[in-house]
């Protein structure tokens, strides 16, 4: 350590205050005189030595609520941070990279992905809804007439799916079987239903369409499936499922919500009375779903393709077509809505996602084939990058702490295990 400080003593310095919350790193509580043109790395290596670890750490280091990436000098000459002040570097242990896991080949383009336990949903472009455990394959659902748009698990044993074909199919799982039966069919929109948000209470979903209109619908699912339902399709579900063919019960939406002005793309349903969603109209809109209206809009500039909100700090993250992804604070108007924006992305945002267990962490996924690992302490530069697809990213899903889930137009869903600090 010594050797470190001695050979810059020429080099203008600052003091320096360390903290860690992590028990195997104990910092000295009292300040050090570090020279300002240290690095990450350097800093690295300089804490480790003033630990005294025997188990030296890959670190991170938060200056001012932000992660440190240039020199210490540089972060503060950036954020106009005075030197002679003490300085606090909270240090953390940085997550290892992610590690793939399974691909899981498809027969088309991969559009949505939604895992639950040890169970992951995947919808394709042709027109099939699949489950996959373990990475193998154990159930395929047919049913719908076009490309699926979105799958999403209510519970441990519902799931429902939409296509373009304007339909949203609501499905019953037996683990016991390994078997879907489907429930019923939910009609009402006029063109492509593009996402689907779940309830919190596990009673409801929204569906938003490219009819510029948004509906609620009811799911609850009684013991049996429909008297209409073939009872030789959940039989034969391992292989294949049949779906309209076989006329299952209609049900209509509870309420039907129209405000946006163009075709709507997103949404998420974070609280019961509460909905956002977003789309081609370039904002989003906060609802009120007890009085059936709009109570904000957050104006954005371009297409929205889709959003993430986090309860943690009641911010919403999306996804655009410039390769952008924000982060919006709902509590906030006008101009100061749009709280931070990071390094873009080089093709469309399609999928965002907030992790389950980390508050400052956030995955995104784009048309320009790669998945990034954000932390909101560090815009310009991702924590992660993997560059496993071979063409544009579609969809991801983030529901579990360590298991990140993502589908290409390669063809293929993709898993990775993940480790947070």
């Amino acid at each position: 350590m010594h050797a470190m400080m001695d050979a810059q003593d020429n080099v203008p310095h600052v003091q320096a205050k360390f903290k860690s919350t992590n028990q195997s790193l104990a910092v000295p509580d009292h300040p050090f005189s570090i020279p300002q043109s240290l690095d990450h790395e350097e800093l690295n290596k300089l804490v480790n030595e003033i630990a005294g670890s025997d188990d030296k750490k890959e670190l991170e280091f938060v200056i001012n609520g932000e992660l440190l990436r240039t020199s210490v000098g540089q972060h503060l000459k950036d954020r106009l941070i005075s030197n002679e002040t003490i300085v606090e570097i909270e240090c953390i242990e940085k997550n290892a990279p992610p590690i793939p896991l399974d691909v899981m080949e498809h027969n088309d383009w991969v559009s949505c992905v939604s895992c639950h336990q040890k169970y992951i949903l995947s919808g394709s472009y042709d027109n099939k809804v699949y489950m996959w455990s373990e990475g193998e394959q154990v159930a395929i659902m047919e049913g719908h007439s076009k490309p699926i748009t979105d799958a999403k698990w209510v519970n441990d044993s519902i799931f429902v799916t939409s296509s373009q074909d304007q339909g949203i199919f609501v499905w019953k799982w037996s683990e016991h079987d390994q078997s879907a039966s489907l429930v019923y069919c939910c009609k009402g929109h006029a063109q492509s239903v593009e996402q689907l948000a779940v309830s919190p209470s596990k009673s409801k979903f929204c569906s938003v369409s490219w009819d510029k209109l948004l509906k609620i619908w009811d799911c609850s699912v009684g013991d049996s499936v429909s008297d209409d339902v073939d009872p030789e399709i959940s039989i034969k579900r391992r292989r294949t499922a049949g779906g309209c063919e076989n006329k299952p019960a209609t049900k209509s939406p509870l309420m039907t919500l129209a405000g946006h002005t163009q075709p709507v793309r997103t949404a998420v349903w974070p609280h019961e009375g509460e909905l956002f969603t977003a789309g081609y109209d370039h904002c989003i809109r906060v609802w009120d779903l007890e009085a059936r209206t709009t109570t904000g809009t957050l104006q954005g500039s371009k297409v929205f393709l889709d959003i993430s909100y986090t309860d943690r700090n009641r911010l919403i993250a999306s996804g655009s077509t410039d390769g952008h992804v924000r982060l919006w604070d709902t509590r906030q108007e006008g101009s100061a809505v749009v709280q931070l924006t990071f390094h873009p992305h080089k093709g469309w945002v399609s999928a965002v996602e907030w992790s389950p267990c980390h508050e400052h962490q956030l995955a995104s996924c784009s048309y320009d084939h790669t998945i990034r690992i954000w932390d909101t302490r560090s815009a310009r530069v991702p924590l992660h990058s993997l560059n496993t697809h071979t063409d544009k990213v579609l969809c991801l899903d983030w529901k579990i702490d360590n298991v990140l889930a993502s589908g290409s137009a390669d063809n293929t869903l993709r898993t990775y295990t993940l480790t947070t600090a």
